[in-house]
């Protein structure tokens, strides 16, 4: 059976963080941390990458997309502002419904997997794709991200499933919290443990 592992997601919303108090206080276990917004790299970013490197376990990286956008020169932007992965780091699509209102579901779909293609061929691994269930639902995103490990929001007791996936990898269940060294909102979520030793590299 598995368990479940605290970990957290931040941007620059949380302004300066002290990692040594998330890691001492020893419950927080990994982080998930913002490094571009369309093209503009978060301004916490690369404090926000040392800090996380040097106290986590598993570091992820998100890009928050704008599907109207050039998908490839925000991919590359993306990979450039994160560097080269170590090998308990991950990547994560975070595309959400206030940048694609208008849109119709098929054009949703060609820039989450345009982004995929670029950015796991370029990185050599299977990026993680972060979703709720409206949306998902909404754009029928399962059509191109359901081979993608699942960071699902669900500010519920127990997530639900999104069509097209049969396991969530990472759950976000809430933004209220106390974690030591951390201002404002805290992202609090859990990893499930079968999952989460997992490097999700690729072969080409």
């Amino acid at each position: 059976m598995s368990e479940l592992i605290p970990g957290i997601d931040v941007s620059s919303y949380q302004e300066n963080i002290d990692w040594d108090k998330v890691r001492d206080e020893g419950k927080i276990k990994f982080a998930i941390v913002k490094a571009v917004d369309d093209i503009y790299e978060d301004r916490y970013f690369k404090k926000n990458q040392i800090g996380a490197r040097r106290t986590m376990e598993r570091v992820g990286y998100y890009h928050f997309l704008t599907p109207r956008g050039d998908i490839i020169k925000q991919a590359k932007r993306f990979l450039d502002v994160v560097g080269n992965l170590q090998s308990n780091e991950f990547l994560v699509l975070d595309i959400e419904r206030k940048r694609s209102a208008g849109l119709y579901p098929e054009e949703v779909q060609n820039a989450v997997s345009i982004w995929f293609d670029f950015v796991d061929r370029e990185s050599g691994r299977l990026s993680w794709y972060y979703t709720s269930i409206g949306f998902a639902k909404m754009y029928n995103i399962q059509k191109v991200a359901a081979n993608h490990p699942l960071w699902i929001l669900s500010y519920t007791n127990k997530p639900k499933q999104p069509p097209g996936w049969d396991k969530w990898f990472i759950w976000q269940y809430t933004d209220i919290g106390n974690v030591p060294g951390i201002k404002g909102k805290k992202y609090l979520n859990w990893a499930d443990s079968n999952w989460y030793g997992h490097k999700f590299e690729i072969r080409f």
